[in-house]
């Protein structure tokens, strides 16, 4: 209690190692420690770790520049991560592990993998009230990175996270996700601003993305051969320079209810959605003001995707060609109760069908579209 550990330097642990033992920390502060290999600040071999009213600040590691957890359990609360440094982890970096984090805080952490602020490979993470800013990472996960783990997120906040690379705010591999009530405001990546999804299952509720960056693909997010379901869910101000300016899916099973894409935009396809050779379920879908400057203002399909549309609606959507939709490349669209209103294009305001693309209309308005042909 009340200790501070200061400009240590150790190959694991530069300021704290524990092997098989359960420390139990309150008011401890990690500062300018630093480690050849594992947990700059600290470095937990086994066991479990307590720690209440903790700060790691400017370590330096190989993994895990504040802490390195490694087949152990650890328990977190009241806990600031900041500046800390790393090539995995550059705030937290848990390996086989279980960890749960209540009121934590990772700002401006830097790594030059994956995971900025923290990266978890194997195990589980459960993070309540928790905020990730300004963290950086060289290639994947500017605030988060998963791989081969069960992340839990609960009021967690992601806001200008960087990644190079994949998932600006937070990254994806062969994992579990399932998050709520959680924000990603203003992150950025080449792919999948503020959130990426590869071969993952990935389950959000009441979660919004908000002014996030691609200059790729997937301003708010991407996912590539996942499983992702979306309940009230809104993508707004989003952009991607390629593609997917809200989302971009590629090769998915996507199912949507209760999801608003509004003043998305792209530069080549799809403003509010791309798709591509996928199965895509939309329902109680919005689709407003969503901008590409090439095709499919609203939405984007191609490459034998199957879109399968329930009261949905596209109003005052802008592209080149398709303002509201536009089917390319042998994909089908099913679109039952769905209104297509003051969407603007030079050819299908509404709907553009192109290259043996396919599309059933069952009870579907389209109305004050506006278009030079179709």
């Amino acid at each position: 209690t009340d200790v501070t550990f200061s400009a240590n330097t150790a190959v694991d642990g530069g300021g704290m190692y524990n092997f098989n033992s359960s420390p139990s920390l309150t008011n401890v502060t990690f500062t300018a420690n630093t480690a050849t290999h594992f947990g700059g600040g600290m470095y937990t071999l086994g066991g479990s770790a307590t720690l209440t009213d903790v700060t790691f600040s400017a370590n330096t590691a190989v993994d895990g520049g504040g802490m390195y957890n490694y087949g152990s359990n650890a328990t977190l609360t009241n806990v600031t991560f900041s500046a800390n440094m790393a090539e995995w982890g550059g705030g937290m970096y848990n390996y086989g592990s279980n960890a749960t984090l209540t009121n934590v805080t990772f700002s401006a952490n830097t790594a030059t993998n994956f995971g900025g602020g923290l990266d978890n490979s194997g195990g589980s993470a459960t993070l309540t009230n928790v905020n990730f800013f300004a963290n950086t990472a060289m290639y994947a996960g500017g605030g988060m990175s998963n791989y081969e783990s069960s992340a839990t997120l609960t009021n967690v906040n992601f806001s200008e996270n960087t990644a190079t690379t994949r998932g600006g705010g937070m990254y994806n591999d062969y994992s579990s996700a399932t998050l709520t009530d959680v924000t990603f405001a203003a992150n950025t990546a080449e792919s999948g601003g503020g959130m990426y999804n590869s071969c993952d299952n990935a389950t959000l509720t009441n979660v919004t993305f908000s002014a996030n960056t691609a200059t790729y693909f997937g301003g708010g997010m991407y996912n590539s051969c996942d499983n992702a379901t979306l309940t009230n869910v809104t993508f707004s101000v989003n952009t991607a320079t390629n593609s997917g300016g809200g989302i971009y899916n590629s090769g998915d099973n996507v199912k949507l209810t209760n999801v608003t894409f509004s003043a998305n935009t792209t530069t080549y396809r799809g403003g509010g959605m791309y798709n591509e050779g996928d199965n895509t379920s939309l329902t109680n879908v919005t689709f407003s003001e969503n901008t590409a400057t090439y095709v499919g203002g609203g939405m984007y399909n191609y490459y034998y995707s199957s879109a399968t549309l329930t009261n949905v609606t596209f109003s005052t959507n802008t592209a080149e060609s398709g303002g509201g939709m536009y089917n390319y490349y042998y994909s089908s669209a099913t679109l039952t109760n769905v209104t297509f209103s003051t969407n603007t294009a030079e050819s299908g305001g509404g709907m553009y069908n192109d290259y043996q693309s396919s599309a059933t209309l069952t009870n579907v308005t389209f109305s004050t579209n506006t278009a030079e042909s179709g």
